[in-house]
């Protein structure tokens, strides 16, 4: 299963819960995801987590929203003049890190 067919499966899962069952199956969908697609190699070889910006309830839904054009997601455009006036260096990188971790999804397609 890849990253898109995982955040539609517990999307749909999540949808359905109500009340108490909803924060803890979120929590075990969410860290289930970051365990299994949120890495790649570095260039060691070895395996490196990528470390993305919260997305809170949203994360399943941005993934499935943001799959085909992962270069649109992010609270502004990133440019140059972005990085330097109006985000966090860290919020930048985790926006980023977000369309990077899309990316070598979509690629590797496991």
């Amino acid at each position: 299963m890849n990253l898109l067919e995982f955040a539609i499966q517990s999307q749909k899962y999540l949808d359905d819960i109500k009340g108490n069952e909803f924060a803890p199956e979120f929590v075990r969908l969410r860290t289930e995801s970051f365990r299994k697609y949120h890495w790649k190699l570095n260039k060691k070889g070895e395996k490196e987590y990528i470390i993305t910006i919260s997305l809170g309830l949203e994360y399943f839904n941005n993934i499935i929203k943001y799959w085909d054009n992962p270069q649109n997601f992010g609270p502004v455009p990133i440019t140059p003049k972005t990085k330097n006036d109006t985000m966090d260096k860290d919020d930048i990188d985790y926006v980023e890190n977000f369309i990077e971790m899309l990316k070598i999804n979509k690629e590797r397609n496991i």
